[in-house]
């Protein structure tokens, strides 16, 4: 390559092509081994992260904070994860639109669309006020609370005010009964 920059039958603009092309292909090759790095490192965190809640769950650790807490920092580890490739999306879809002119809200769509599966809530907290950390904890507190919400719920003093209206209509009734027979004599 050196050889060619002092030679002057080689013109620039294919000397900037060639330097760009080896710049693409050292890049291509330390993102490849990143990549593969990343995805064994994500997997092993997926791993740990099941095997802490298996753990969680059969209450064989007394130390459940400690448990839970480690829990919430894997999941943590995991989300930070998920966003440096939702950034590494967004950096390579501005370079193919600049480059080829491509529109990236269909990516984008997309993209949504993939981690959409991955949103998790990982924490929440209770009536009690305790916080749960275990997903199938935080989803039956999700459906407990949404039951309790929608669901009708009488006070004391509706039911007495329907106990009183049902009486007031048995009275009326009554006395609709008596006026009948009073004249009926």
């Amino acid at each position: 390559m050196h050889q060619y920059q002092n030679d002057e039958t080689v013109a620039e603009v294919l000397l900037w092509e060639v330097i760009q092309l080896q710049i693409r292909d050292i890049s291509i090759k330390h993102s490849k081994a990143k990549t593969k790095k990343m995805k064994y490192k994500e997997a092993d965190m997926e791993h740990e992260k099941a095997a802490l809640e298996r753990e969680f769950e059969s209450f064989l650790n007394y130390d459940k904070e400690a448990l839970a807490e480690q829990i919430r920092l894997k999941k943590m580890e995991l989300e930070n994860i998920i966003e440096y490739k939702t950034k590494g999306a967004i950096i390579r879809s501005k370079a193919r639109w600049y480059n080829e002119g491509e529109k990236n809200n269909k990516y984008f769509l997309n993209l949504e669309n993939r981690h959409c599966k991955r949103k998790t809530i990982m924490q929440i907290k209770t009536k009690d006020g305790v916080n749960i950390t275990n997903d199938s904890d935080i989803l039956r507190e999700c459906n407990s609370f949404f039951n309790e919400l929608y669901t009708s719920k009488s006070t004391l003093r509706e039911q007495k005010i329907w106990k009183n209206l049902s009486l007031i209509r048995n009275i009326l009734n009554s006395i609709k009964l008596i006026r009948k027979n009073a004249r009926a004599y």
